[in-house]
């Protein structure tokens, strides 16, 4: 599930924000909270998966690492990336 098996979402905010708080969002659903928008839908309904714009962090054995990967954007062009490790299990 790496490189965005578990869905590509973006998440659009006002120019000038100087904090920016994402909410909590339930898994395995296309009902997304406001400003956010699913680019690649998660890819595990092929393991029996409903469909989603996003997927949870969820052991598939031991030994997983979840993070995500964080790009801010201006059009099509990469200003800033940085990952942040949102669970071990």
């Amino acid at each position: 599930m790496r490189n965005g098996g578990h869905g590509i979402i973006s998440y659009s905010f006002k120019k000038g924000s100087k904090e920016i708080t994402i909410p909590a969002m339930e898994g395995e659903t296309f009902d997304l909270p406001n400003s956010f928008k699913s680019i690649t839908p998660h890819k595990a309904v092929k393991y029996g998966k409903p469909e989603g714009a996003y997927l949870a962090p969820c052991s598939g054995g031991k030994g997983n690492t979840y993070s995500v990967k964080i790009e801010a954007l201006s059009g099509d062009k990469i200003l800033a990336t940085t990952n942040l490790t949102s669970g071990k299990y």
